[in-house]
């Protein structure tokens, strides 16, 4: 897949424009079904905090260019990957971007859609820090089709990672548990991950609560209530996590407390 960036020809303003071109698709009767279905997907998810489908084409059969809205800061994996130029503290940044993917996700999953791909590469930010959009990173994602993770995917839930289990909103959830790590540590969770993945590949139960990504809980910076969503939302038990709109309740309500002294 080859990205390019630009803006759309307006009489009033350009929007900046993000265009994927995606190679070779192997158009196979079940892909067919898959791209229009995603495609069609795109089309329909029209939220907020949704990065928006603008407009797509196609060459030679097999070529695809999507358009969609381009974020001035790009990725969130990029943000905090420079998160060392820029100060953003929790209560004034991060809490509205958790906010932010709680809603976008929360519409997803009200209308029975997975994302399957929620990761800090799959999300995007504004120029002010706090507007944020999410998309996807894989768009078609063929490997996942069949609910086949891909190799070394660290947002990938225990109980998907296994093999037990196929694609349902608890899996996004436990995706959004690593995105909130990695708001408060701004690093990367390959590395630590990579041995924990291989550890369940090999032994998996439900009763496994192990968490291998530890909060930095000596930071008194960081709410204790973050740290209670996280483990949450990493719980060995897909049962146990809770959905997106309990905890866009959470983090609404935190919002509103802070609001509340100013």
């Amino acid at each position: 897949m080859q990205l390019y960036r630009g803006y759309t020809k307006a009489t009033i303003y350009a929007i900046p424009v993000s265009v994927y071109k995606i190679n070779n698709l192997d158009i196979s009767p079940h892909n067919a079904v898959l791209i229009g279905t995603t495609i069609w997907g795109l089309i329909c998810h029209r939220h907020a905090n949704i990065i928006p489908l603008i407009g797509l084409c196609s060459y030679l059969m097999n070529n695809i260019y999507l358009a969609m809205e381009s974020m001035n800061q790009g990725s969130l994996r990029s943000v905090l990957a420079h998160s060392n130029n820029v100060k953003l503290p929790w209560n004034h940044h991060f809490l509205d971007m958790a906010i932010s993917i709680c809603r976008a996700m929360s519409y997803l999953h009200g209308r029975n859609h997975i994302h399957k791909d929620l990761s800090s590469s799959s999300i995007f930010v504004g120029l002010n820090y706090r507007s944020t959009k999410v998309g996807w990173n894989d768009v078609f994602g063929f490997e996942r089709a069949h609910g086949k993770p891909r190799p070394c995917d660290v947002y990938l839930a225990p109980e998907i990672l296994s093999g037990n289990s196929n694609y349902d909103t608890r899996s996004d959830i436990y995706s959004f548990g690593i995105v909130l790590w990695e708001m408060i540590t701004k690093e990367s969770p390959e590395q630590i991950y990579s041995e924990y993945q291989e550890k369940m590949r090999r032994n998996y139960s439900f009763t496994n609560n192990e968490f291998v990504l530890e909060f930095p809980s000596e930071d008194l910076s960081i709410p204790e209530y973050v740290e209670d969503l996280f483990e949450d939302c990493t719980d060995g038990n897909p049962y146990n996590r809770p959905t997106f709109e309990e905890i866009l309740l959470t983090l609404e309500s935190e919002k509103s407390k802070l609001m509340a002294k100013f």
